[in-house]
């Protein structure tokens, strides 16, 4: 007969049985240190300043001007210092391509630059009638009127005859265009009638190389005949000539 060794009773469970037997390795999960969240954290970051970049190339598409900032890591081993984020102001510029300019007047607010007007009739010896920039002596004019007075040779005077009604004033600079072939010697007389009956002012006479500058007070007209007669100053028989009126304009005050 065999004698059973009794035994004693069973050692408590401690527990740690059971909690190797909640994982397949049998082994409690190690948690993760401190940098290595970090790292994660850094990760995170990162993917966030990605989307950033993003964004801010499509706004910078419709000229915005916003902040943005991004991250710096800490120095490889350091576990005490979290990532920092700088910021930066970005102001972004885009040409509008579709931007309407406004108007703009060659002439002050009020005034009306007299070559924009077609004369309403040409009389006598008058001819090539052009508008545009001239030069009388050392000066440039934008905007004149020139034409040629006696231009078929014949004697006595032309008209330019232009509708002003409305307006006040004439201001322009009178006088012979530095490139003419036909001034040398010569003398032009402008004469300005108010409605072809009244004489506006006094005649005006100008050479090659001295140019006049003329106000003229239109005193209610609605036409100005502007009457011109070149001479030589040799013969005193008519002349043809070239004259032009420099950046003449009409005013209203």
């Amino acid at each position: 007969m065999t004698n059973q060794v009794p035994r004693g009773p069973a050692p408590a469970s401690t527990g740690r049985d059971d909690q190797r037997g909640s994982h397949p390795s049998g082994r409690r999960p190690k948690r993760k240190g401190f940098v290595s969240v970090l790292s994660d954290l850094k990760d995170i970051v990162t993917s966030i300043a990605g989307i950033i970049t993003v964004i801010v190339s499509l706004l910078a598409t419709l000229g915005v001007g916003f902040a943005v900032g991004h991250t710096v890591a800490p120095p490889s081993g350091s576990a005490s210092t979290p990532p920092l984020t700088v910021f930066h102001t970005v102001t972004v510029t885009v040409p509008a391509t579709n931007a309407v300019n406004p108007p703009t007047s060659s002439s002050a607010p009020g005034t009306t630059n007299l070559s924009a007007l077609q004369p309403v009739e040409t009389k006598g010896p008058v001819g090539s009638l052009t508008t545009g920039s001239e030069q009388i002596g050392t000066q440039p004019y934008p905007n004149s009127v020139r034409f040629i007075c006696n231009s078929s040779g014949s004697t006595g005077s032309g008209d330019v005859v232009y509708d002003v009604a409305g307006f006040k004033f004439l201001d322009t600079t009178i006088g012979i265009p530095s490139d003419s072939s036909t001034a040398a010697g010569n003398t032009m007389n402008i004469t300005f009638l108010k409605d072809a009956t009244t004489q506006l002012g006094s005649p005006i006479n100008v050479v090659l190389g001295q140019p006049q500058p003329v106000r003229l007070d239109l005193q209610g007209a609605t036409q100005l005949e502007i009457q011109c007669s070149g001479t030589s100053n040799i013969t005193h028989n008519a002349a043809q000539m070239d004259v032009a009126l420099g950046s003449a304009t009409l005013g209203s005050s």
